[in-house]
């Protein structure tokens, strides 16, 4: 996905709309970054942690990392325009906000504690989003650990998602959904366990503050995304399956 994909051209038709991003991010903004630190959290982040965010958007998830203390942090994104919305928002000198291309994070083997990819491989050709997180697990150190959101067929209220395609000619971006199956067979090819799989529709880790979203649901004790969630674990010897990888 480079400088010239629909998916970058589409974004950028955004920031000339009356609502700029903001079509991107939604409503949720404060919330949402706040339910992913949350599961990032509940994956085992800490935060003397390294975080590599694949697919930053305008800075959500930066933010919250900002305010609860995280100190390496780099955000990745194929928009020049959000990237900066994003540091002006964190306003954290040494927090870093880069242009990915080709698929690849400009990070060397081995030397991040912690990958994510939030509403990334949700609008991407499969082939695509595999090589994002070939190339998460080789930035990992080993016992770190990646963490991607997706729609998957499996979850009743994401068919929804697949159907307005179905319907609806030239979606942008489109949607891409996923069976849970492909998940597992996508761990064991890229070489990693499977620590946790979990539906989108059902809260599992904890948050230490009630919030309402603003399509009105509610979220006390435990929280969700929405999508489904993956997190995957770098083996202390990382050799993905059939020759991939770098």
């Amino acid at each position: 996905m480079g400088e010239n994909s629909p998916y970058t051209k589409y974004f950028r038709r955004l920031r000339r709309a009356p609502t700029g991003y903001s079509d991107v991010v939604g409503g949720d903004f404060e919330n949402m970054g706040y339910l992913q630190l949350c599961l990032l959290r509940h994956a085992g982040l800490k935060k003397d942690h390294s975080l590599v965010d694949v697919g930053c958007g305008t800075g959500r998830l930066a933010h919250h990392l900002n305010q609860w203390g995280l100190k390496d942090y780099r955000g990745y994104d194929v928009v020049k325009g959000m990237l900066r919305l994003a540091a002006k928002k964190v306003n954290q000198p040494h927090y870093f906000f880069g242009l990915i291309k080709e698929e690849l994070i400009k990070i060397r083997h081995d030397t991040v504690d912690f990958v994510c990819f939030f509403s990334v491989v949700t609008h991407l050709p499969h082939h695509t989003s595999f090589r994002y997180l070939l190339d998460g697990m080789r930035v990992l150190k080993p016992g770190g650990r990646l963490v991607f959101s997706y729609l998957a067929y499996d979850c009743e209220s994401h068919w929804p998602f697949f159907a307005y395609v179905v319907g609806n000619r030239n979606v942008e971006p489109t949607n891409q959904l996923m069976a849970h199956s492909q998940i597992r067979l996508w761990a064991e090819r890229l070489g990693a366990p499977l620590i946790e799989l979990h539906d989108g529709d059902k809260p599992f880790f904890p948050i230490d503050r009630p919030i309402t979203l603003e399509n009105g649901a509610e979220m006390r004790e435990l929280g969700m995304l929405g999508q489904s969630v993956c997190i995957l674990e770098k083996p202390e010897v990382w050799q993905p399956n059939q020759g991939y990888g770098s």
